[in-house]
């Protein structure tokens, strides 16, 4: 279903603030020594270099961060940090206001 204007939409990303966490960091670590020991040692072009390194480093971050959602969910109240249940409670005030 392609996006509508003005819906909010939902983002899948690396949970990288987990690897202030020195256990999830030495599996971060571990893994990606593994992912860089299966890359082939030949040369090639820069490109291929740089897909393979940035995809080895991502694959150990997902595997040992996880990811995070964020964005809308159902009745389009974004989900956010700052949205509470008493900024969603002064909204409807205001709302109710006017």
């Amino acid at each position: 279903m392609p996006d509508r204007l003005g819906r909010p939409k939902r983002i899948v990303r690396v949970c990288w603030e987990r690897l202030a966490d020195p256990s999830v960091r030495g599996v971060f670590n571990s893994h990606l020594r593994e992912s860089f020991n299966q890359i082939p040692r030949e040369v090639g072009d820069i490109e291929s270099e740089w897909t393979m390194f940035s995809s080895s480093i991502v694959d150990a971050a997902i595997w040992s961060c996880g990811r995070k959602v964020s964005g809308a969910g159902h009745g389009g109240n974004p989900r956010t940090q700052w949205w509470t249940l008493e900024v969603k409670d002064a909204v409807k005030l205001k709302k109710e206001s006017y």
